[in-house]
């Protein structure tokens, strides 16, 4: 093309013309095909909508050229890419000048550079941390981990109730340590799903304080169950393992299945969620691991008897309400 621009054009001014107008359409070019093979894709007011559409995860950056901060921050851009690419994380990355692409800029509400948006299936996610390549991908592995799921309101977690054990929901931390830690626990536990919100709103219909980190929920413990201390690898398996067995469960339809039909032998604590009760439940925990591993040891409280099998157990073994707490032990082997 050079060779024809010399022959083409006389003089040095028509030559810088016809090169201008090439690098022109070489931009106009990319803008408009953002499937374009390039680490970073240049989206703008014409293609954006066709780049939302394909790409199920799409981040972009809308940077202004004139930006300290966004100079500072092309070089980490272009490392994220490589990052992406050799880690095999399915995000695409695109950037829009918002100093050109008004509109775009003005349709995501734009008022700070560099802004990082997360596009997932018409959903936005800004990124809230810091502008480190090896922070952004933590976060990115975060958001596209099948095993991750987002929640917006408590109705999602008794959701998940009904398929697993247990449910455990990371509440908007920033801690790239803390995003990834829940991220590698999700891969480790079968019965537990790992839930994540943004939504500090939700700290409310949680009923935790603010700055609550993380809150545990379980089918054997109709209270929630609140996370302390320093989030980490072994501070978060201690607190999952501890919760999701404990050592007298509350009474389930598993558990009366297995005592009444698989012929196990079965301790069952019946009790009312007061203070008696509660001393009553201590001291079955305190001994519970001298008793024989055979033996199916469960509680029950009457007032958390959403499935009515302590009502039901209690009419079976003639037991009166003012007689509680009770222990009954059940083997129908021997029966």
């Amino acid at each position: 093309m050079l060779a024809l621009a010399v022959k083409d054009f006389a003089n040095e001014e028509s030559l810088f013309a016809l090169t201008a107008y090439e690098e022109e359409s070489a931009i106009h070019s990319l803008v408009a095909d953002p499937m374009e093979k390039e680490p970073i894709l240049v989206l703008g007011d014409q293609n954006i909508s066709e780049a939302i559409g394909q790409y199920e995860n799409l981040l972009i950056e809308f940077y202004s050229p004139r930006c300290g901060h966004c100079q500072h921050f092309a070089p980490e851009y272009e490392k994220l890419a490589t990052l992406l690419e050799n880690e095999g994380v399915p995000v695409r990355l695109a950037k829009v000048d918002d100093t050109i692409e008004k509109n775009t800029s003005k349709k995501f509400e734009i008022y700070a550079y560099p802004t990082l948006n997360l596009i997932q299936n018409g959903n936005i996610s800004e990124y809230p941390g810091r502008t480190k390549s090896q922070d952004i991908i933590t976060w990115l592995k975060f958001k596209t981990d099948p095993l991750l799921r987002g929640i917006v309101s408590l109705s999602d977690v008794y959701k998940a109730l009904e398929q697993y054990k247990s449910v455990v929901v990371l509440l908007g931390t920033k801690s790239s340590e803390g995003l990834e830690t829940f991220r590698i626990l999700s891969k480790i536990y079968q019965d537990v799903a790992f839930l994540y919100t943004e939504n500090k709103t939700l700290e409310k219909e949680f009923g935790v304080d603010s700055g609550t980190q993380l809150v545990m929920f379980t089918n054997s413990n109709p209270d929630k169950i609140k996370f302390s201390g320093v989030l980490n690898a072994m501070s978060l398996k201690t607190f999952i393992d501890q919760n999701n067995h404990p050592l007298v469960p509350l009474l389930s339809t598993e558990i009366m299945k297995a005592i009444f039909e698989g012929g196990s032998a079965g301790l069952i604590l019946i009790l009312h969620r007061d203070q008696e009760g509660e001393e009553a439940l201590v001291s079955l925990e305190t001994s519970v691991e001298d008793l024989p591993d055979n033996l199916t040891v469960c509680a029950c409280f009457v007032e958390d008897d959403n499935e009515n099998l302590c009502l039901e157990l209690s009419k079976y073994l003639g037991l009166n309400e003012p007689k509680l707490p009770k222990v009954k032990l059940l083997n129908f082997e021997q029966r």
